[in-house]
């Protein structure tokens, strides 16, 4: 963090509330629910403010659908883990003891599944999609579809952030960096080795109307 970022923390914002040790973990059932409203509040209106400063979002144990959540707004998802030991060992002295199996279950669960990194899909291609972001001109059309794309999520015929892809394609060519954005729902239809397929690349000032997707997804913003 630098100064100036926002940082939404649960735990943080439970003892501001009522006043205790900043390092308290234990929470009664009415702060907790008090504490979840003020958190997803906090969220909401930081999101609108993500072009000009960084939010920083603190979520243990997120399931899966609220990472592809926080993905389908543009977050970076940066998984904090100074190793199993370590964890363990401030689990047993800093921590209550009920959260010792869920720090054990969560090293058990990263065995199975691949991280975003793993999957080429970490920091570095966070950090080039901003840029490729950054460098877009409104407007320009859509290598799939041939759509105009925008920075703004709600301008984009999916209500969707745009996404850094491949035009190579990963099965093919091998790992390597994104080179151009893509509308989300593209993307996704895209998938690997089906470039081939692509609807058209002609640009057009035409939009699907309200019928294609009619419930937007948000502002995009970035963890740290």
């Amino acid at each position: 963090m630098k100064p100036g970022d926002i940082l939404v923390d649960f735990d943080q914002l439970a003892n501001a509330l009522t006043g205790l040790d900043p390092a308290n973990h234990e929470h009664t059932a009415i702060v907790k629910k008090v504490t979840k409203a003020a958190r997803d509040a906090a969220i909401r209106e930081a999101q609108k403010h993500a072009q000009e400063v960084d939010v920083l979002v603190i979520n243990s144990t997120p399931a899966q659908s609220t990472i592809d959540q926080y993905q389908d707004d543009g977050a970076e998802v940066i998984v904090i883990d100074p190793g199993k030991e370590t964890v363990m060992h401030r689990v047993k002295t800093q921590r209550p003891p009920r959260l010792l199996p869920v720090a054990a279950k969560w090293y058990d669960q990263q065995a199975k599944p691949k991280n975003t990194t793993e999957r080429g899909y970490g920091h570095r291609h966070q950090t080039i999609r901003r840029r490729l972001l950054h460098n877009h001109t409104d407007g320009a059309p859509c290598d799939w579809c041939g759509q105009p794309m925008y920075k703004t999520p709600a301008q984009n015929f999916d209500h969707a952030p745009l996404e850094a892809d491949h035009s190579a394609d990963l099965k093919h060519h091998g790992p390597g960096d994104a080179d151009r954005l893509l509308h989300r729902r593209c993307n996704r239809q895209r998938k690997d080795g089906q470039e081939h397929r692509r609807p058209g690349t002609q640009p057009t000032n035409e939009r699907p109307g309200p019928q294609a997707d009619s419930t937007p997804t948000g502002t995009a913003f970035t963890w740290g």
